[in-house]
């Protein structure tokens, strides 16, 4: 109430008062009627600030579920974990698979470049030489182009008849 406007907070007291004065001149009857009316609406309200899967999971892991009559033997709760263990099961396996396809990818891309390495006319000793290093990197433009399905170059310089 404290963010109302005060002809706002003036009225809500105004009603307030209302009802209590009005809720007194009932029949004992009918406000003990009117109470357990209010008490069985109150208790079938939903209780607001959880989503659907919050409250499954905590049904699933042995909380209330945002229901305050359900218990731990609800036997949905039993399905309901052995469906997000199903599904976490599916997504570790689903990691595990992408890693291992990844893995064997890398090691494919590392045969492909040791047999380029090893059929190459130079030997893999220059490789490490840091100067052949820089002249690759110099003349990167005029080295001819290698076709990708095979390791033959695309055009082949044969020296003129002479």
């Amino acid at each position: 109430m404290g963010s109302e406007l005060p002809e706002a907070a003036s009225f809500n007291q105004a009603a307030i008062a209302l009802l209590q004065q009005g809720t007194q001149l009932l029949d004992p009857k009918i406000r003990n009627r009117l109470y357990e009316a209010r008490l069985q609406a109150l208790r079938s309200q939903k209780i607001p600030g959880r989503l659907f899967w919050q409250r499954s999971f905590a049904s699933g892991v042995g909380g209330d579920g945002g229901n305050p009559t359900s218990s731990n033997t609800n036997p949905g709760s039993a399905l309901n974990l052995l469906m997000w263990l199903a599904a976490s099961a599916v997504v570790i396996f689903s990691l595990m698979a992408i890693s291992d396809w990844q893995q064997e990818s890398r090691l494919q891309d590392l045969a492909a470049l040791d047999a380029a390495i090893l059929t190459d006319e130079v030997p893999p000793n220059a490789y490490a030489d840091s100067g052949f290093l820089a002249f690759l990197k110099a003349n990167r433009h005029s080295i001819t182009d290698v076709i990708p399905d095979s390791l033959e170059p695309a055009t082949t310089k044969t020296a003129a008849p002479s």
